[in-house]
């Protein structure tokens, strides 16, 4: 295990001493992807090129460590008495309310009622654009506003917090004081984001390279969905009991919980884009983390593929999910190498699949958000002080929500977000 560690920690020192030249000025993944969502087409896929260039240097390199990875990865499966790595991961996270059976029906829902609805999407952005929509066009839907902003991350969300609930302005008033936190954008600075919780001080700590995007501003939602759950059950026994698929509901439900106050850090006429852009992501990122999710498991029930079979398998998987997504140049991506810019894949194995479903529960909370914030809140926060003590469908049921695994809850929520994307569709075209 020692030497899996070391290889997944060799990803990220990989990953975050990447950079590249660009009019003289040397620029790394965060500062580069700061300008992959410009409002001129010309510059995003500029900076998409630059981005894709980076990631290309390392391209051998990549595939030679997961390589090694899959190899170390099923020999602990073996040597602690699973089949392969993927029935060591289940045991791994605790997953006790649903099994590899379940999943694939989940899978086969998504290729079914959602890809093929982004698809339609998609199709509709470029009669729109009059113009094909590649991978670097994806978060348009025109070429006027900017999905950045200038405000102050902290400040800005302090605001927020303090009108979300008394929980929230309880958390985060205690957060920024202690200044349990690390936003900053720097030389060197790994990649990615994260909250910790830091028993020595009672406190989560959250981690993130802010650059201004308003993905930025979703990740910097996403943790302290997590920092308010760490928050609320410190000093817990049960604080670390819970399966991941329950901790990322708490952070991907956040995201939109902060929804009626985001205009403390969104201007006005950016909140409908800002939107549209979430939600229409939120079913693409089902449908990507699927991908994702069936990549792993077909790799790891396969371990002697090679690396060329690896990326010949994510093409399809991309063609069966993400049937929109174009690459234009036969750069990184297109050769089948996006998954390897997935962090979890490389770090935390199957850790992804839990992202997925909590996405359908954080829909799920956004559905009832819309109809009665009150309601819909106090069931949040009853989800995480159950946290720990329920299996993820067991906390699924207490809240009242639907099953991820039965298909009318794949149907309800991608039918739900497809009519309120109608409605607001003529403000961002």
């Amino acid at each position: 295990m020692q030497y899996e560690n070391s290889l997944s920690q060799n990803y990220s020192t990989m990953v975050s001493q990447l950079k590249v030249v660009h009019e003289g000025k040397e620029l790394n993944l965060s500062q580069i992807s700061k300008y992959m969502n410009h409002s001129d087409r010309k510059i995003r896929k500029q900076y998409n090129a630059l981005y894709d260039k980076a990631w290309l240097s390392i391209a051998k390199d990549l595939d030679e460590l997961f390589d090694k990875l899959v190899k170390v990865r099923h020999e602990i499966a073996l040597k602690t008495g699973f089949n392969n790595h993927t029935e060591y991961c289940f045991h791994k996270h605790g997953r006790t309310s649903y099994g590899r059976q379940e999943l694939l029906v989940f899978s086969n829902n998504v290729e079914s009622f959602i890809s093929p609805l982004v698809n339609e999407m998609y199709k509709t952005q470029e009669k729109n654009f009059g113009h094909e929509i590649f991978s670097y066009d994806e978060n348009f839907f025109v070429n006027k506003i900017d999905l950045n902003t200038d405000k102050d991350l902290i400040s800005s969300f302090k605001k927020i917090f303090q009108s979300l609930s008394p929980q929230t302005h309880v958390f985060y008033e205690e957060l920024v004081d202690r200044e349990m936190y690390d936003v900053g954008l720097r030389d060197g600075k790994l990649m990615g984001a994260y909250s910790n919780y830091m028993p020595l001080f009672s406190m989560p700590y959250i981690f993130e390279s802010y650059n201004g995007s308003f993905g930025a501003i979703n990740t910097f939602a996403h943790e302290c969905g997590h920092g308010l759950n760490s928050f609320m059950h410190r000093g817990d026994v049960f604080l670390n009991k819970a399966s991941s698929d329950v901790y990322e509901s708490h952070s991907m439900s956040m995201e939109f919980f902060v929804w009626p106050y985001i205009n403390n850090i969104i201007n006005e006429e950016q909140i409908p884009y800002y939107k549209y852009n979430k939600l229409r992501n939120a079913l693409s990122f089902i449908c990507y983390g699927t991908a994702i999710d069936q990549f792993q498991t077909m790799v790891y029930d396969k371990p002697e593929m090679t690396p060329e079979e690896r990326l010949s398998l994510w093409k399809n998987l991309e063609n069966r999910f993400l049937p929109w997504r174009k690459y234009e140049s036969d750069g990184f991506n297109y050769q089948g190498r996006r998954w390897q810019q997935q962090i979890h894949v490389m770090r935390w194995p199957f850790y992804y699949i839990d992202y997925v479903l909590a996405q359908v529960c954080a829909l799920q909370f956004w559905l009832k958000d819309e109809k009665c914030h009150e309601t819909a809140w106090e069931k949040y926060i009853m989800f995480i002080k159950n946290s720990g003590g329920m299996s993820f469908l067991e906390l699924v049921n207490s809240a009242q929500l639907k099953s991820p695994f039965n298909k009318e809850s794949i149907i309800e929520i991608s039918t739900s977000v497809k009519n309120y994307l109608d409605t607001v569709l003529n403000e961002v075209i």
